[in-house]
């Protein structure tokens, strides 16, 4: 039997980020890519349109973030670069508001993009790469760290396994909205606005609201509050950014 990339995901299976990222059209819908439907200028306008949208809400969120009372040195983490589509156009807007970013990612190529947007746009003081794994700890120490006052998770929960997804809510839900001030951006395609039989996916599980958000209604994640803030057709694909914040 031939087993999907969302399939695999959902198994736990490894994924090789570096060879999917280096391969052309990385992002765009796996259907249309095998059907011949991507080229160069499709491919390229509907990364610009996305990498759009995402800036025009984020304009207003990040000048909120800013100007909060939070201490100094006040930061943004950027749970996997990727490509970049979907953050190339608000980061330096974020660090000529005075906020930091932290970026963090498992693949190799992914961080040399970054750290080459970085070089590219002269941020090399506001912006920091970092490479780990997602299941390794370690990368939550800014849960506990005051000056990180959101985190932005771009088409990130949807590549992780159920588990590992929903252990990452839980620790966002039960710490870090704890502290004032702190909320977590979501860039997801929900299963509401994705069936199957419409979409299909490679390494992405496309988790329903339900799925996605099950671990805030559990012990100290209640009253969490999910904010849709938009939604935007990528192809034919469908995704929602959602604000979580405490209530």
């Amino acid at each position: 039997m031939k087993m999907t990339m969302g399939a695999r995901a959902q198994m736990g299976l490894e994924y090789d980020w570096d060879r999917a990222l280096g391969a052309p059209f990385a992002l765009a819908p796996a259907d249309l890519v095998q059907e011949g439907l991507v080229d160069d200028p499709s491919y390229n306008e509907e990364n610009k349109k996305l990498g759009e949208f995402c800036a025009a809400v984020m304009q207003e969120e990040l000048a909120a973030l800013a100007a909060s009372r939070a201490p100094r040195g006040k930061r943004i983490g950027i749970m996997g670069a990727g490509l970049m589509r979907d953050t190339r156009f608000w980061i330096p807007r974020a660090v000529s508001l005075g906020l930091q970013v932290k970026i963090r990612d498992i693949s190799r190529v992914a961080c040399k993009n970054a750290r080459q947007f970085i070089a590219e746009n002269n941020l090399g003081k506001g912006v920091t790469v970092s490479r780990g794994d997602v299941e390794d700890w370690r990368v939550w120490e800014d849960v506990e760290d005051a000056r990180t006052l959101a985190f932005y998770a771009g088409q990130f929960f949807q590549n992780q396994t159920k588990n590992i997804m929903w252990d990452m809510m839980y620790r966002v839900g039960s710490q870090f909205l704890k502290i004032p001030h702190r909320c977590v951006y979501i860039l997801h395609p929900r299963g509401e606005d994705n069936p199957p039989e419409k979409v299909r996916w490679r390494n992405t599980v496309p988790y329903t609201d339900a799925e996605l958000f099950d671990a805030f209604g559990h012990g100290f994640c209640e009253g969490v509050q999910v904010l849709p803030l938009g939604k935007h057709l990528y192809f034919h694909q469908t995704y929602t950014l959602f604000k979580v914040r405490a209530a």
